[in-house]
C-alpha cells in the first residue's frame, strides 16, 4: 500500500529518529511493506498529492495550519486543520483517497472528521500502537 501520512511531529530528516513516538508508526508501516511518504505540513501535503497517487493518507489533526488555512474562520489555530485538510482535498481538489486519522485530540472536532465521506476512521494516539494502525489499514478501502 503506497500512504501519505501527514503529521507535524513526524518527518524524514536526521532530526526525526528512533524513540520518537510517530517514528514507531512509520517503522511499523514500513516493515510491514508500505511505501510511506512522511510530510509535516498541510501545504506540501497538498502539493505532493497533485502529483502523486497514494491508497491511503493518515492524517494528524491537530497541525499547524499553514498558509492554505492561515486565514481560514474555522483554523481555530490549528486546532480544526486536519477536518479542513479531509474536506479540502475532497471537495476543491477532488481528491477521493481513503483517510485515516491518527491524533491526540479526541472530541468534537474529531467526530467532525469522522462524519467526512472520505474518512475511514479516527484513531486515538493514546489508545492506537503501531501494530493497532496497521491492522485498521487492513480494512482501508
Amino acid at each position: 500500500m503506497r500512504i501519505l501520512l501527514v503529521d507535524d511531529e513526524a518527518s524524514n530528516d536526521d532530526t526525526f529518529r528512533r524513540g520518537h513516538y510517530m517514528w514507531y508508526y512509520v517503522n511499523a508501516l514500513r516493515r510491514a511493506k508500505h511505501e510511506v511518504t512522511v510530510i509535516d505540513n498541510t501545504d506540501e501535503a497538498v502539493e505532493w498529492l497533485r502529483k502523486h497517487a497514494v491508497d491511503c493518507i493518515v492524517l494528524d489533526v491537530l497541525m499547524p495550519p499553514g498558509k492554505l488555512f492561515e486565514n481560514h474562520p474555522d483554523a481555530n489555530q490549528g486546532i480544526n486543520t486536519g477536518y479542513l485538510l479531509a474536506r479540502y482535498l475532497r471537495d476543491s481538489a477532488g481528491i477521493e483517497t481513503p483517510i485515516v486519522g491518527l491524533t491526540h485530540l479526541v472530541d468534537e472536532v474529531t467526530a467532525e472528521l469522522k462524519g467526512l465521506s472520505n474518512v475511514s476512521c479516527v484513531l486515538s494516539k493514546q489508545e492506537c500502537k503501531p501494530g493497532g494502525l496497521l491492522e485498521v489499514l487492513k480494512n482501508v478501502k
